[in-house]
């Protein structure tokens, strides 16, 4: 690669090296601010003096420098980014009785409650209040009979925030970690006596006076012909506002390969670029007007970018397309690598933890695959026809993105669409006609007759897009599910990518031999997998709020005995269970209600009578509720579970019962008898696992 025509590629892969291991390290080293002050220094010299730092033998120095720093740039950007949590954080501030804040994000609808972000201004501490800082997540109560406080408003609220807890269940999101990257680190629920509006405002914010924008243009398209089923799809395509869709619309589109259309995204920012760009070509005939419409063209794309939230893809295309509208208006020649590697810059000094951020990584390695694959892809053939060309494009399109993202995609998702590209002939064109269509919506919203005309259209062209999804996710075959990858095994296959990728187009032997060998790798690493996968034993007590909820995994068939509640509970399964069951390597699942007493299970080899169940030469015994009886003999038993009791005192539950391991309590319980078995912990000689404190309990045979 000739370096000095990517000048930013090795800045780029400096600041990245230094946010890895500021993420993943985050205690061993905090650049010191002297540091980077010595290290711009010393840069400083050598561009000040540049016959000493191009003088061939100091060349390599002057590089040397320039990564540190960058290196040590990013590792104190995302130092800065980790620690919100400062002296000035309302969590700091001791004797906490009321807090105030603005809400920052629309309140979205819930299964019980209503979720919003509340950034914190005030904090009543004891008898004062205290300027504070910092976030918490919001959720209040669907009960409530109040009007729910807007974006923008301020509220008073008389509750605690709670630290939000890590995952409980093994492989289950860490959904801490992800909203401490936005700054996020509480969480309190809010029942309608505990807050009030008041009427103070909020400081001013362009993207929270966007997202109004937004609000109002969602009530245009709500006062059209479009039900619920299409305004969620309209809603998510046009503008970015996806809380109207249900589970299985969401479902039902990533099946089919089409999720991406659901998130506003680089090909949307396009769309709206070459509307806007068509509208404003007449501007082009001047100077003047040349320097108008890149005006324009940039406050409108940035509009929209702010309207739709800024989302990873939508700020990367923004950004990529000021560089282009700029070079355009001057006349300059513009390097499309130069404008992806500077986009990803610019969002990753802004915000360090875009790196770990599925909708950055998909964006940037779809683009990349892009720009990279496409154009030597379409080269293969020739299409003589208009049509066959459009259609020949938009194939090589698909398959160049698909190859880019399919490591990824696969990492986080575990499924892979087989019908891509019939789904992309269908939803690209049909996903672009909406966004057309809904533009003449939202343009002709005061013209009564034009709106009622391109709402109609809009309807039915949602309609098909809709019926198209079905008709692709009901084709056979039409998902492969529960595709199991590891981290390494990610990296290794994207590697395997690039290798092929450089020897399809430069026909460089040395990346044959790294695809091979990476290859190898993978080929080794999934048969080792597979051969412990089918071999696993395990016994596990997850943590599923009021269900109590057992796995007995032999092989690569799971037992579920649960209530009949979980088992019908599949937005509940999704949380809790299905990313085990994924990376355990699970193929054959099944449920068994504790309503049934008495079963053998060939497949696991679980053998249950009444309330002792037994698996792998172990007695695992379960109380339920109270205990009702008292047996001569102490009943012995190598684990013991509680669930479902409300009253009681632990001793009254041991006393039947001789327990040679450990006694477990589950999420199942009251909070009452939790606290009570976590008081008795030190007065016990069997060791007590508190399930909703400590997470899933496990035995591994």
């Amino acid at each position: 690669m000739k370096w000095r025509r990517y000048p930013l590629i090795r800045i780029l892969i400096a600041f990245m090296a230094g946010v890895l291991p500021a993420v993943l390290l985050p205690d061993i080293f905090e650049p010191s601010v002297w540091i980077l002050l010595v290290l711009s220094g010393i840069c400083l010299f050598f561009v000040l003096y540049r016959k000493v730092a191009f003088q061939y033998r100091f060349e390599w120095l002057f590089g040397v420098f320039i990564f540190a720093l960058f290196v040590l740039f990013g590792w104190k950007r995302a130092n800065d980014k980790a620690h919100f949590i400062d002296e000035h954080h309302f969590s700091k501030i001791p004797n906490a009785t009321a807090y105030v804040g603005y809400i920052e994000e629309e309140p979205a609808k819930k299964a019980h409650s209503w979720k919003s972000v509340v950034h914190l201004q005030y904090v009543r501490s004891g008898d004062q209040w205290v300027a504070a800082d910092g976030k918490t997540l919001c959720y209040f109560s669907k009960d409530s009979t109040k009007t729910l406080p807007q974006n923008g408003e301020v509220i008073l609220f008389y509750a605690a925030p709670d630290s939000i807890p890590p995952p409980l269940n093994p492989y289950a999101f860490d959904y801490r970690s992800y909203l401490q990257r936005r700054g996020i680190g509480h969480r309190v629920y809010l029942t309608p006596d505990k807050w009030t509006i008041t009427d103070k405002t909020a400081p001013f914010s362009l993207l929270r006076l966007s997202l109004h924008l937004r609000s109002k243009l969602l009530n245009i398209l709500e006062n059209t012909p479009l039900t619920a089923a299409e305004f969620g799809v309209v809603s998510a395509i046009l503008l970015g506002y996806d809380d109207k869709l249900d589970h299985e619309q969401r479902t039902l589109y990533a099946n089919a390969g089409a999720a991406h259309i659901l998130c506003v995204s680089g090909m949307h920012v396009g769309v709206i670029f070459m509307i806007f760009s068509s509208l404003l070509s007449f501007l082009t005939k001047t100077k003047r007007g040349k320097i108008v419409r890149c005006v324009l063209l940039l406050l409108l794309t940035w509009s929209y970018a702010l309207i739709t939230g800024l989302a990873p893809a939508v700020s990367r295309a923004a950004i990529m397309l000021s560089f282009i509208i700029a070079s355009q208006t001057l006349e300059r020649y513009y390097n499309i690598w130069n404008a992806i590697i500077g986009s990803a810059l610019f969002l990753l000094v802004i915000n360090p933890f875009l790196l770990f951020d599925v909708g950055f990584q998909l964006s940037y390695s779809a683009v990349i695959a892009i720009v990279a694959l496409q154009k030597p892809l379409y080269d293969l053939i020739q299409v003589p026809t208009w049509l066959g060309d459009k259609i020949w494009a938009l194939i090589t399109v698909s398959v160049a993105a698909q190859f880019g993202t399919a490591p990824i995609a696969l990492y986080y998702f575990h499924q892979f669409p087989t019908w891509f590209l019939l789904t992309n002939l269908i939803v690209i064109p049909l996903s672009t006609m909406v966004i057309y269509t809904g533009m003449a919506v939202l343009g002709f919203s005061y013209v009564t007759l034009l709106k009622g005309v391109f709402g109609w259209l809009l309807l039915w062209e949602v309609r098909i897009l809709n019926m198209a999804m079905q008709w692709i996710n009901d084709l056979p075959c039409s998902v492969v599910s529960s595709i199991n990858l590891t981290l390494s095994e990610t990296l290794v296959m994207m590697v395997f990518i690039v290798a092929t990728t450089i020897f399809f187009l430069q026909k460089y032997k040395p990346a044959l031999m790294l695809a091979l060998v990476c290859l190898l790798f993978l080929t080794v690493g999934i048969s080792i997998e597979n051969v412990e996968h089918n071999r696993q034993k395990e016994f596990i007590v997850f943590e599923a709020g009021r269900s109590a909820v057992m796995g007995f995994v032999h092989g690569r068939n799971m037992l579920i005995v649960t209530d009949s509640i979980f088992e019908k509970n599949v937005s509940g399964q999704s949380f809790v269970i299905n990313e085990y069951i994924t990376r355990k390597g699970i193929t054959d699942f099944h449920f068994e209600t504790t309503a049934n007493d008495r079963f053998f299970d060939e497949k696991t080899g679980l053998y249950r009578i009444n309330n002792a169940f037994y698996f792998n030469s172990d007695k695992i015994f379960v109380i339920d509720k109270h205990i009702q009886y008292q047996p001569k003999n102490p009943l012995e038993c190598d684990y013991l579970i509680v669930r479902n009791s409300y009253y009681g005192a632990p001793a009254d539950y041991l006393a039947p019962f001789q327990c040679n391991n450990t006694i477990i309590i589950d999420g199942s319980n009251s909070k009452k008898m939790q606290q009570q078995w976590h008081s008795a912990q030190d007065s016990l000689e069997i060791p007590i696992y508190l399930v909703p404190k400590q997470g899933a309990w496990v035995k591994r045979y």
